[in-house]
């Protein structure tokens, strides 16, 4: 192989590798759910849970302590006046993750 190939192959193997590594390093996404319930747990940690369509698991998440008012408030008209959420969260986790963003988003058929 001549060093003009070489020198071409080089940026093209590192452009792949930075992109297939960004992609498995992006955890957290954009879901939509239904919250199922949202309340304190035993040690007073505000936690929202979330169902997915066609998922058969809901998953608990944690509240992030600067956000809970908002993010409390969303979770709790969305359960009210039964409308579907999107939430910013890692769905292929460990019990407990942080919510990173939530918003309401329209009404449940």
């Amino acid at each position: 192989m001549n060093t003009a190939r070489k020198m071409l192959i080089l940026p093209v193997v590192f452009c792949l590798l930075v992109l297939t590594a960004g992609n498995a390093l992006a955890d957290y996404a954009w879901y939509n759910c239904t919250v199922v319930r949202v309340g304190q747990n035993r040690m007073g940690v505000f936690q929202i849970t979330l169902a997915r369509p066609g998922v058969t698991e809901s998953r608990t998440f944690t509240l992030p302590a600067d956000r809970t008012d908002r993010l409390l408030a969303i979770a709790l008209s969305a359960v009210s006046a039964n409308l579907k959420v999107r939430a910013y969260v890692d769905w292929r986790f460990e019990e407990g993750r942080t919510l990173k963003g939530l918003q309401a988003v329209g009404a449940v058929q």
